[in-house]
């Protein structure tokens, strides 16, 4: 059961990623961050009473932390069930991944799902932003500007921000009252004045 659930996310987590860097890039960073998580949990688990750690969890969300920064608008079809009813949902890439760091936070906090459970998917989660924040600074990937940044800032896929489009829309409105008027747009007379002083300026440049 847990090889299925693993193999299904890393369908859904992988399937954003390996599209944006390709097959060869994918597998390398999924073992990466692995590899990495792996040796962090060797050694902080040095001290600690013999057990057994098994499974791709935080690898995987490795992958979920890459995706929230290069698509977070992106959306899963998210199934849930209560009683006998099942069902399926929308959720965008950026919401999911909130809802894992803070039930992985709750559990570290609380110790509820398991302190050393929680602690080992919060480092892999915690990987996969960094590998993907820096691989975005970097320009190593092409999100389209649908990455986290641009949405941040609102200007995703060139998309301006509020205040250009307001400014554009009373432009328009201004533009389209002349039109059924017949009249034109108001415009302050040209001087000679600054023309002047603007030449003045460049031959002192």
């Amino acid at each position: 059961v847990q090889l299925i659930f693993n193999l299904i996310a890393l369908w859904a987590f992988g399937l954003v990623v390996e599209g944006k860097v390709g097959a060869g890039v994918f597998l390398t960073i999924f073992l990466g961050i692995g590899v990495v998580q792996a040796g962090l949990e060797q050694t902080l688990t040095l001290m600690s009473s013999p057990a057994v750690s098994m499974g791709a969890n935080a690898a995987l969300l490795g992958l979920l932390g890459i995706a929230v920064v290069w698509a977070p608008r992106n959306e899963f079809d998210v199934l849930w069930g209560f009683g006998m009813r099942v069902g399926s949902i929308e959720v965008p890439i950026l919401m999911f991944g909130f809802i894992q760091f803070a039930v992985e936070l709750i559990g570290i906090a609380s110790g509820s799902f398991g302190l050393s459970r929680s602690l080992m998917h919060m480092i892999g989660l915690v990987l996969g932003l960094a590998v993907g924040w820096v691989w975005l600074r970097r320009g190593w990937v092409d999100c389209e500007g649908w990455d986290l940044i641009s949405v941040w800032n609102g200007t995703e896929a060139g998309i301006p921000r509020d205040e250009q489009l307001e400014a554009e829309a009373r432009q328009l409105v201004r533009a389209s009252t002349h039109a059924r008027t017949g009249t034109q747009p108001k415009s302050k007379p040209a001087t000679n004045g600054p023309k002047v002083i603007n030449q003045q300026r460049l031959l002192d440049v």
